[in-house]
């Protein structure tokens, strides 16, 4: 399955709606699962300076990602594949490796 970012500007987003927000996605992403789709709500971020919100959604392709917005009634600017890029144990520095 491949990671999706939604990219959704959301101005004057209080911490309540935010929250409610989240919760939403999760019980969408779970009765499209049960229906059939493959399609995970990983987490969102927000940035408040831009009022931005970037919500990453494991699917199996782009339409169910769109499926999943419209369901959960989520007004997007793009969905794009992402990739998560870490530091491995070795490579943090840690003076005991």
């Amino acid at each position: 399955m491949t990671v999706y970012l939604l990219e959704c500007y959301m101005p004057d987003s209080s911490e309540a709606e935010l929250g409610d927000l989240v919760e939403r996605l999760s019980e969408v992403a779970h009765a499209l699962s049960q229906d059939g789709l493959r399609v995970r709500y990983l987490r969102s971020t927000y940035v408040p300076e831009d009022e931005t919100f970037f919500h990453f959604v494991e699917a199996s392709r782009t339409a169910v990602v769109e499926r999943f917005a419209r369901r959960a009634e989520l007004a997007f600017d793009r969905i794009l594949e992402a990739r998560n890029a870490t530091v491995s144990p070795q490579r943090k520095g840690d003076p005991d490796e």
